[in-house]
């Protein structure tokens, strides 16, 4: 085995369980709101009972999060098949999409960020 596959197979493992930790970091609480602590998918819940989000959005916006582990576990498998660019291309958008997720989120200036989110 030379330096370069080495190489790239400890970047692999890297992306691998820093994709691991986002998928693990959407059950964590992200945000303190109205004195408890919400987790993403609390957050979803909530958009959704006070109707902000409807519909299509709706539909859209629990799809994108089902999509974080589903892609993640992919991810995974592609790392042990040893396919480490698709491993690599699946969690590329993983990064903007959470980090962008949060920076809208951080915008509505609706509660103060948990220890969460920072993962």
């Amino acid at each position: 085995m030379d330096q370069t596959t080495s190489a790239d197979q400890r970047f692999v493992v890297g992306a691998v369980a820093a994709g691991f930790l986002t998928a693990m970091s959407l059950l964590l609480p992200w945000f303190d709101v109205g004195g408890r602590r919400r987790s993403s998918i609390d957050l979803i819940g909530s958009a959704s009972a006070l109707d902000l989000i409807e519909g299509v959005v709706k539909v859209l916006v629990v799809a994108a999060w089902l999509v974080i582990p589903v892609a993640v576990a992919a991810a995974m498998v592609s790392a042990a098949a040893g396919r480490q660019r698709l491993a690599a291309r699946l969690l590329l958008p993983l990064g903007p999409v959470v980090a962008g997720c949060a920076v809208l989120i951080a915008g509505a200036g609706s509660g103060s960020p948990a220890w969460g989110l920072w993962i």
